[in-house]
């Protein structure tokens, strides 16, 4: 199932949580393996935010059906167009209200932002709205994950 669909490269190592956030249902995806290499906080400076808002959610916001096909799509595409050169992780995936996003930092902002580019304009899908901003790795990962009482930590 696609909604849960865990990356394939045998050496990352993914949590699954779930939860609310202001007070809407979440399911998130964490990539554990980056906070554990010290060379990618070191290198990876930038944080990419991608928002896919979703055509057609299921009554708590999730994506369903073909939709949700779309999606993992979508992911794939990402992490083979835009993780390709190796100086950009994908280090999580948020599920909530209607909307996907999925975080990734990089090394390379100008290139990642033409590559979300073309990829935007390549998926008919779905709309990618996309964000670039300086964020070390270590700050970023750990301050935008909900809590349990709903906000952000």
């Amino acid at each position: 199932m696609p909604f849960f669909k865990k990356r394939d490269s045998p050496e990352d190592e993914w949590t699954l949580s779930q939860g609310t956030w202001s007070g809407n249902p979440i399911i998130v995806r964490f990539n554990k393996t980056v906070g554990k290499r010290r060379d990618v906080k070191r290198k990876l400076q930038f944080k990419v935010k991608i928002v896919v808002p979703l055509h057609h959610p299921d009554g708590q916001g999730f994506p369903v059906g073909a939709e949700a096909d779309q999606l993992g799509a979508i992911e794939d595409r990402l992490i083979s167009d835009i993780e390709k050169e190796g100086n950009t992780v994908l280090v999580g995936v948020l599920t909530s209200s209607g909307m996907r996003e999925f975080s990734l930092y990089t090394d390379s902002p100008e290139q990642v932002n033409k590559n979300l580019a073309e990829l935007a304009n390549q998926i008919a899908s779905h709309q990618l709205q996309f964000a670039i901003r300086s964020d070390p790795i270590g700050t970023c990962i750990r301050s935008s994950l909900p809590n349990a009482d709903g906000g952000s930590s």
